[in-house]
């Protein structure tokens, strides 16, 4: 037999042998229509039934991010009615009006301006993280102090449309703030950004005490009729001791020096103090010390008298105190008035007293009818 025979017929076993690979019938169709459905952004509009023809890149890429946005907040909405379903209703115990408490009165809420979500947006964009989101966060734990606080809805609607045009102002500018890691090397406006930072970082600085002058001022204007004559009394007391304890042998008219300023707040606590130390020091009766025990026990010195209220309103209070320099009347505002109101005050005498805290004028200066009609000749200033 021939080699030409012998390789044919070896061929010709190889083709009869049985093989292990599988044959795999491969649809053109089919490829094409998967390339289709995993091109971006066109096969993600296809997949959700939106069609594509005649659609540029740009608006296909639009078209994706509105149909993102509205996915997400079809799953926002659905969290939220699933946790409102699974929150469980608190069963109010009954009390008859005798042995209830007294109800608290319910404060009236202002309504809160959202923030520019463009400039939200952009913040975001603009950042690694979610700097946009955190100032919406910030501005809304704001606004519900305000809301918190005990003052009427007309000034919580003044202070949150102030709180409002801060925010925005630093909003606007971190969504302008392109950091380095973000915008690269390349042409990277450096002093253009620096001084952006700057001044966004200035505006916070701002902010912050801003806020805080209203806090305390919020806080300050319901507690001037406060009496604290104990609390005080015990003050002096504490400072009388550690002054004992620091002197190693304090004479007569030391002991009697400093005791005198406890019979202000608690006049009853000085003669018995008095008394106790007259056994070792045994008080002169011609000094002021034992003078002033004198008229406590005649009943002539009663200490000073808390303050008295004179006028309260929604916008600013005014009591009568009486403080180192002699009796006065003060007027404290919930919120910083402007600078008309504050011309207004000094053009009639009054003066701003900072340990107090208020705007001070002497009790012959008062004018009863002036501060009565703050809240309606200068509302708007208020």
């Amino acid at each position: 037999m021939s080699k030409r025979t012998t390789d044919l017929t070896e061929e010709e076993k190889d083709a009869q042998a049985p093989s292990n690979k599988r044959i795999i019938t491969i649809d053109s169709r089919a490829i094409d229509e998967a390339i289709t459905r995993l091109r971006r952004p066109y096969g993600l509009l296809a997949k959700a039934g939106i069609e594509t023809d005649g659609m540029r890149p740009r608006d296909a890429w639009n078209a994706v991010n509105e149909l993102r946005k509205a996915e997400s907040a079809a799953r926002r909405r659905e969290r939220e009615e699933k946790r409102a379903k699974a929150k469980p209703v608190k069963k109010v115990k009954t009390a008859s009006a005798r042995t209830s408490p007294k109800a608290k009165k319910t404060r009236e809420i202002a309504v809160v301006p959202a923030l520019s979500a463009s400039n939200v947006n952009a913040a975001n964009n603009n950042s690694h993280f979610n700097r946009g989101d955190n100032t919406v966060k910030s501005y809304e734990a704001y606004a519900a102090e305000i809301n918190g606080w005990d003052i009427p809805v007309s000034k919580k609607e003044k202070l949150i449309a102030d709180l409002h045009k801060r925010f925005e102002e630093q909003l606007s500018m971190d969504a302008r703030y392109v950091p380095w890691t973000v915008a690269g090397p390349a042409r990277y406006p450096a002093q253009k950004m620096n001084a952006l930072a700057d001044r966004r970082m200035k505006a916070s600085a701002d902010f912050v005490n801003w806020f805080d002058g209203i806090r305390e001022n919020v806080k300050n204007s319901k507690i001037q009729y406060k009496d604290d004559r104990k609390e005080k009394a015990r003050r002096e007391e504490e400072h009388f001791n550690n002054m004992m304890r620091g002197v190693a042998h304090p004479d007569a008219a030391m002991v009697g020096y400093w005791l005198m300023p406890i019979a202000q707040y608690d006049p009853k606590r000085y003669a018995e103090l008095y008394e106790k130390y007259d056994k070792d020091y045994r008080f002169r009766k011609n000094t002021s010390a034992a003078k002033l025990y004198q008229m406590v026990k005649d009943g002539k010195y009663t200490g000073v008298k808390p303050p008295k209220k004179l006028y309260e309103s929604d916008s600013y209070n005014a009591y009568q105190k009486r403080i180192q320099s002699g009796e006065r009347v003060f007027i404290k505002f919930t919120i910083k008035p402007k600078p008309q109101m504050v011309y207004a005050m000094k053009r009639r005498g009054w003066h701003w007293n900072a340990l107090e805290g208020a705007w001070s004028v002497p009790v012959d200066k008062y004018d009863a009818k002036f501060v009565k009609g703050i809240e309606e000749n200068y509302k708007k200033y208020l």
